[in-house]
């Protein structure tokens, strides 16, 4: 079952496609890919980000403050529940809390505020901070965002996760899973986002390896990268 809550450090880098193959062929000798990376390829995460009807929460993220958070609903390719998802940074530190509905639940919790029963304590807790979000603004589905992801574990140390996310595409105008059509690519194609996930400190040899491919940390944010986008583009259309 995918953990409910967590607490971690996410440290992202911006690594071309020379950069990326040269260090997967270190991180394979002591991490295992991910079990949605069936035979050792990407998968697809399908997201819709919500926010107020004039974007307060990804401008107050922008904004670089000291706690932010984000709204978003995720699904993977071929699995039917969604994973709701409120995710939050204090200080560097990332939170976050995630319940998995059905279709129907995601409707009645978002639209109506109708929480979905469930039985173990987490999973109430969970219920109940997402619901006070929830009811904290009027949310709308704002963005849809999908991404590429090679994904894999340290063999020795569950919590260290690392990431390589590429073919990131969203779409304004029909921000639903039923989004067929994409406005953006985020990134070019020979280059990937590198995030590593952890808790404590980086090990000895995944600090080495990143000095030895020359890899240098580069904040990116997926949704903030895409308003800024449309704010420039909304801009220039009304300029002209």
């Amino acid at each position: 079952m995918a953990l409910l809550s967590f607490r971690r450090v996410e440290k992202k880098y911006i690594v071309t496609e020379e950069q990326k193959n040269a260090l997967l062929r270190i991180l394979l000798a002591h991490m295992d890919f991910d079990p949605y990376c069936q035979n050792e390829k990407t998968y697809t995460i399908h997201n819709v980000y919500y926010d107020t009807s004039d974007d307060l929460l990804i401008r107050k993220s922008l904004q670089s403050p000291e706690y932010k958070e984000k709204i978003r609903v995720r699904k993977y390719t071929g699995m039917n529940n969604y994973f709701l998802e409120v995710k939050k940074k204090y200080n560097g530190v990332v939170g976050k809390r995630r319940i998995t509905l059905s279709g129907d639940e995601l409707d009645s919790f978002i639209n109506d505020n109708v929480e979905p029963v469930r039985n173990s304590f987490q999973e109430q807790q969970a219920v109940k901070e997402i619901g006070w979000v929830l009811k904290r603004y009027k949310l709308i589905p704002k963005v849809y965002l999908s991404y590429d992801r090679l994904a894999l574990f340290d063999k020795t140390n569950s919590e260290l996760r690392i990431t390589f996310d590429n073919n990131i595409h969203t779409n304004r105008d029909n921000p639903s899973f039923e989004c067929v059509d994409y406005e953006d690519n985020l990134l070019d194609k020979d280059k990937y986002i590198l995030e590593i996930k952890y808790v404590s400190n980086y090990p000895l040899w995944l600090a080495r390896a990143l000095n030895e491919c020359s890899i240098r940390p580069k904040s990116f944010s997926k949704y903030g990268t895409e308003y800024k986008n449309y704010y420039v583009n909304s801009k220039l259309c009304g300029e002209e």
